[in-house]
Order: C-alpha cells, then sequence, then structure tokens
C-alpha cells in the first residue's frame, strides 16, 4: 500500500493542531496530544492484546472550550459514537459501548462509580472486551464487546485511582478571544486517515518500563515515527508530573482499590477467599497483584487473614469497612433500585 510522504503527514498533524487550538483554550502540545490520540484510533487492530489503550479526558470548567473539541475530535477520529453521560446507569452505559470503536462521551462525571471501573477502565485492554451485564428489571443478562478507545469531558478527575492511571488528561482553560467555528469544510477525517496508514506501514515499536509510560506508548510511538522530537520533550515534563503525582498518591490510593474490592467479593457481610479479592482486583481494576502483597495490605489496615485448613480467608469486618470508606472518604455508589 502507498502512503504518504513523512513530511506531508506532519503537515495534515498541524492542520488538525491548528483546528483544535482554534475552537479551544489548549497550548499546541496538548492540542498534539488530542491529534495523536485520534491518529491511535484508526490502529487499534494493529496493538496486541495486553496493550494498554489509554483514555484521553478533556477536563474543566464551563466555557474553556471542551465541548467544541469534542465535537472537531469526533470528525478526526475513526469510528466515531457520541454520547451524552448525564443520568446514564450502568446497564445504559454498558448497552451503548457495546461494540463501539470510539467513543465521545460528554458529561461524563458519572452518578455511578462502576460505570468508571468496570466498563470505562475495561475498554483499555482486548482482553478484557467480553463482558456480560444485566439488564433490569428482570436483570437479563446481555453479552457485550467493550473494547476500544475512549474519549470523555468531564469537570473533575476520575474518582478512582486505576481509573486515573490509565488517563491521558487534557485541562482546559479560558482563553481570551473568540472561538472560531470549524467547518466540515475545514477538517475531516481523511487527513488523519492517511497519517495513520503512514504509521502503520512505518512504525517505531517502543519498550515501556512502567504503568505512566505504558499508558503514553501508543502516542509515544506515533509521535517517533513522525520524528516529532519537539512533542517528546513535551511529554517528558508530563511523565515526570505524572511520576510526582504517583509517588504521593500510589501507597494511599492502592489501599482505598484494595477496600473497594473487599466490597465487591462481599467481604463486608461473609468472610471470602484471599484469591477471590486478588482476582477482584485482576477483574475490576486491572491490577496484577500477587496474593502476598494482597495479604500485606489487609493486615495493615488490621483486617484478619487466618487459614481455614485449605484456603487464606479474610474476615468479614463490616465495622471496620466503614470505619475506613469514612476516614478516607471513599466514594461508594448509591445504585439505583432497578440496578443489580
Amino acid at each position: 500500500m502507498n502512503t504518504i510522504p513523512r513530511q506531508q503527514a506532519n503537515s495534515q498533524v498541524d492542520v488538525a493542531v491548528e483546528s483544535l487550538q482554534s475552537v479551544s483554550g489548549i497550548a499546541r502540545e496538548q492540542a498534539k496530544t488530542c491529534v495523536y490520540y485520534a491518529v491511535m484510533t484508526y490502529l487499534l487492530d494493529s496493538y496486541p492484546d495486553d496493550c494498554l489503550i489509554p483514555i484521553l479526558c478533556l477536563q474543566g470548567n464551563s466555557g474553556t472550550g471542551k465541548s467544541k473539541a469534542m465535537h472537531l475530535l469526533a470528525k478526526l477520529v475513526n469510528l466515531p459514537t457520541s454520547l451524552n453521560g448525564r443520568g446514564k446507569t450502568f446497564s445504559q452505559m454498558g448497552k451503548d459501548l457495546d461494540r463501539v470503536t470510539t467513543v465521545l462521551i460528554e458529561e461524563a462525571d458519572f452518578r455511578q462509580s462502576r460505570i468508571e471501573t468496570q466498563l470505562i477502565q475495561l475498554r483499555t485492554t482486548r482482553q478484557h472486551k467480553n463482558q456480560v451485564i444485566n439488564i433490569p428489571p428482570q436483570q437479563t443478562p446481555l453479552p457485550i464487546v467493550n473494547f476500544g478507545a475512549t474519549i470523555v469531558e468531564k469537570r473533575v478527575p476520575f474518582s478512582d485511582a486505576a481509573v486515573r492511571n490509565r488517563t491521558i488528561t487534557i485541562k482546559t482553560i479560558r482563553r481570551e478571544g473568540d472561538y472560531r467555528e470549524v467547518s466540515e469544510v475545514d477538517i475531516d477525517s481523511a487527513g488523519l486517515r492517511s497519517v495513520a496508514a503512514y504509521v502503520r506501514q512505518n512504525k517505531i515499536s517502543m519498550q515501556v518500563s512502567d504503568r505512566v509510560m505504558e499508558c503514553w506508548r501508543p502516542l509515544m510511538e506515533i509521535a517517533a515515527t513522525l520524528g516529532d522530537f519537539d512533542w517528546v520533550i513535551h511529554l517528558d515534563a508530563e511523565y515526570q508530573k505524572a511520576r510526582k503525582m504517583l509517588a504521593v498518591g500510589d501507597q494511599y490510593e492502592s489501599e482505598d482499590v484494595l477496600i473497594k474490592a473487599i466490597l465487591a467479593t462481599d467481604g463486608e457481610s461473609e468472610d471470602v477467599k484471599l484469591k477471590d479479592i486478588t482476582q477482584t482486583l485482576s477483574d475490576n481494576f486491572l491490577l496484577k497483584w500477587t496474593t502476598q502483597k494482597v495479604h500485606s495490605m489487609l493486615v495493615s489496615l488490621n483486617f484478619e487473614v487466618y487459614f481455614d485448613g485449605k484456603y487464606d480467608r479474610v474476615r468479614a469486618d463490616g465495622g471496620l469497612l466503614r470505619q475506613l470508606i469514612t476516614e478516607r472518604n471513599i466514594p461508594i455508589e448509591t445504585r439505583n433500585p432497578e440496578e443489580p
């Protein structure tokens, strides 16, 4: 397959970047991050099953151009589906995400936190694409295929640490002057489709050493293939910032995730197997922790772990769970009575 020269591919990227900047209050390198993400949506089939496909989050107050940027990105990405997350239940959102390649969700400050942890987060790897959701009122099982690129517009960060660690966040700000409306004539997906074709044929693969860089790897590979060293310098600053945030909050937030996993395994009302909690951390939160690590963290939180002759089990302690939830201000959703 013949592809465009690299210089022409970079020119197509520049057109999309300038268009995105014209409708939103974001810096050039942030706009380029969004455009590289859009290029990635045409390459989803080329990534291995265990490759992390990051979430792109446009976060900011009202009037900072988030909605206009979302509408423009919908013109740039591959096979877009636009949704509004306001008031959506878990089952409604699950049905909406079924077999969607690229979803763009406005007002994604969800009322139910498990939409983040069990739907949005699990879209990030092909390994977890086959899911079953229950549809009220009879709780009818519905198989869905939930994998692809995810772009959301939010006012506040994701509440769950594991989801945040899989998210590239672009913070929008109010910009002086008038935003320009970009028409269909100004921009469409054809340019970035040709950029993706160039990247597919000339792709530079990269190895990463930690979960921060794993989140950025697909975009890093695109930038490296296009020879965009200025953006790589920008990425290094973002990486250092993310590493500092992870170092400060990792232990506290990891324990919060563990508490949520205990609740998801019904550990509030009955003794549960330690291996079941470890499996829940893997299935619901994509955390590949060893049972030894989970055991150590549980003991540090004052849970009793005992051996019943066959399995290590965690003693149910609803009082301790409620105390930890209150002390740590962990958001626990109140489910719709019609939801399972």
